[in-house]
């Protein structure tokens, strides 16, 4: 079984290391870095659940 999919969204990118770091066993993760690059993932994919730090 696949893992759950997550965007993840914050301009940090030391935020999203330390995030990812710590939810990357439990999910498959997707990373934008501001408003912008996150819907244009939403376009190529939906994950379960959006994070914003």
């Amino acid at each position: 079984m696949d893992k759950p999919l997550l965007l993840v969204v914050d301009d940090g990118p030391i935020n999203l290391k330390i995030v990812g770091e710590m939810l990357r066993q439990s999910y498959r993760l997707m990373v934008a870095t501001n408003a912008e690059d996150a819907l244009k993932a939403l376009q190529k994919q939906r994950p379960e659940l959006i994070y914003l730090i």
